[in-house]
């Protein structure tokens, strides 16, 4: 299963990269490029300790309620961003709220990567309701939301992790979970 954290990087995202080096496991980030410049040396920590690093729009919108070209060039200047302080290509993208529309993930050239498993991490909800969710809900082949600027997410990291790994999980990258091969186009819930 992935674990994917969206919003970041920020100031907690080292806490979370730290329990992953621990557990010898994987994720994917899905970045802002508005945040390339602040965190371009966490961006290549990420992609040295063989996280994904991958793209969740320059500033955030509604896509869909934007024009096209504005919504592309969100994605395509995001993509620039994390390119060029990664070394890495850019192989999907997340749309902010998960909205797009057919012709943002066309004209994007990337596949929309979505979740199954929604922590609802941004909520502020408690601590025992968060990593439930994230352990109890994940099945082969989940991608599970979450997001790396909540205290919540950062502070129940470990107990996240481990109770994954407890119920035989191996935590993987989005591209790890399709064999490798990232899909080229659509839009995806799961690895299933």
């Amino acid at each position: 299963m992935a674990l994917t954290y969206d919003d970041g990087p920020s100031d907690l995202t080292p806490g979370i990269l730290d329990d992953l080096a621990s557990r010898r496991a994987a994720a994917t980030f899905f970045t802002m490029g508005e945040k390339s410049a602040r965190y371009g040396d966490l961006l290549r920590r990420m992609v040295a300790e063989g996280h994904l690093v991958e793209n969740h729009s320059w500033n955030h919108p509604h896509l869909p309620d934007i024009p096209l070209d504005e919504a592309l060039r969100q994605i395509r200047d995001t993509t620039g961003a994390i390119e060029e302080r990664t070394g890495e290509r850019v192989t999907m993208f997340r749309p902010p709220y998960g909205e797009y529309t057919p012709e943002i993930v066309s004209g994007s050239g990337l596949p929309a990567i979505l979740w199954d498993v929604d922590t609802f991490d941004w909520q502020g909800i408690d601590d025992d309701v968060l990593i439930s969710r994230a352990v109890e809900q994940a099945r082969p082949g989940s991608i599970v939301l979450q997001h790396d600027i909540q205290a919540n997410t950062a502070r129940t990291a470990e107990e996240v992790y481990d109770g994954l790994l407890d119920r035989g999980f191996s935590l993987v990258t989005v591209a790890q979970l399709f064999g490798g091969r990232v899909p080229t186009s659509g839009a995806w819930r799961s690895g299933r």
